[in-house]
């Protein structure tokens, strides 16, 4: 799973980054020294430290704004649901993956696996990746299928409509050979076509 990056504005004294890796929490070194010591924002990127250091060493200040920032980021956080965290997800670029059909291709190529483009729709359909409200919607990405990354969408133009095709990143196709019981490797990106100049 992608980590999530979130702001949050602490009233009257400025913004916390913060990013969520799964079970654990960071925050962001500069922002959470401001907000419990006061002062100028540097501005600089120090790094990451974990939530739970980071309450310790502001409840050992033992100033009334240290314990202020205590109390609200851990109300902050108390408020961060997976609803937030979904919003907070950016989805892998498509220039990165493939259209289902070059999917299938890639996976049709391993010799345990026989797939085309409508029945490889119709695999991440029956796994949860993928669903559409009606035979002549167009799919739509599932929760599960965003969440780890597993596929994107790139805003197309047919016939003067504007859609969302699906695409397949590369932990997507690894995670589709699986499923589909393959044998050899990780699908492979073919070769580029040959240019002009080569």
């Amino acid at each position: 799973m992608q980590p999530r990056h979130l702001v949050a504005r602490m009233p009257g004294r400025g913004n916390l980054r913060i990013t969520i890796d799964g079970a654990y929490t960071y925050l962001n070194v500069g922002d959470f020294e401001h907000l419990v010591l006061g002062g100028l924002v540097d501005g600089d990127d120090r790094g990451l430290v974990t939530l739970p250091s980071a309450l310790d060493w502001a409840r050992a200040q033992g100033t009334e704004r240290a314990m202020e920032f205590v109390l609200w980021v851990q109300d902050f956080l108390a408020g961060v649901d997976d609803e937030v965290l979904e919003q907070a997800h950016r989805m892998p670029s498509f220039l990165d993956a493939v259209t289902v059909r070059k999917a299938a291709a890639l996976l049709d190529a391993d010799p345990a696996i026989s797939i085309g483009q409508t029945t490889l729709f119709e695999h991440m359909a029956s796994i949860g990746w993928i669903e559409r409200t009606g035979a002549d919607a167009a799919w739509q990405l599932t929760p599960l299928a965003r969440r780890f990354d597993w596929l994107t969408t790139r805003n197309v133009i047919v016939r003067r409509k504007h859609y969302r095709q699906v695409y397949v990143t590369p932990r997507g196709l690894a995670a589709l050979q699986i499923s589909l019981h393959g044998i050899a490797g990780p699908p492979a990106e073919p070769a580029p076509h040959p240019t002009l100049f080569d």
